[in-house]
């Protein structure tokens, strides 16, 4: 037995999932998998109809603009964004890793 109470010669079980989430069937994991695939799906064709529609509406160079326009700043949101949270989070993480006692398992139950 280790000072921390663990003995290496039993294997340790699985931990229990958190108080609160049922844990879902396969069936019940498929179907939801299921229900994003058509829903990302729809979200894929009426994204298509709209590129036709605005082609239509406003030609090539217009709509190309209007494109661009459109996309950058969420593009460049996202990559601020996703910087901020890597030089945040991530240093926050490994520290809880390496210096907590449960070795950061409760700061990532959540994931």
């Amino acid at each position: 037995m280790t000072a921390s109470g663990h003995n290496p010669s039993r294997p340790q079980r699985a931990p229990a999932p958190p108080a609160g989430r049922a844990e879902l069937s396969d069936a019940a994991v498929v179907s939801r998998s299921w229900g994003m695939a058509f829903a990302t799906l729809i979200s894929r064709i009426t994204g298509f109809l709209r590129f036709v529609l605005l082609m239509a509406l406003l030609g090539g160079p217009l709509t190309s603009s209007f494109s661009v326009a459109n996309q950058l700043p969420n593009m460049v949101a996202a990559l601020v964004l996703e910087a901020t949270f890597t030089a945040i989070f991530v240093p926050v993480l490994v520290r809880a890793e390496r210096d907590d006692p449960d070795g950061g398992r409760a700061s990532s139950a959540g994931w």
